[in-house]
């Protein structure tokens, strides 16, 4: 990502293959919150 100021303006953008090379650790952080969330459904459902 970078940015570029043009007048009283801060435009960014997006380097689409940076975003490819964190995509993996992203998906991990996702499907560890997907775990985290479906155990306190649980948790919730269980205490009714």
């Amino acid at each position: 990502m970078h940015g570029l100021r043009q007048g009283r303006e801060q435009i960014w953008e997006l380097d689409p293959k940076r975003l490819d090379e964190t995509r993996p650790y992203l998906d991990r952080i996702s499907d560890q919150s997907d775990v985290a969330l479906a155990r306190l459904e649980r948790l919730v459902q269980s205490e009714k």
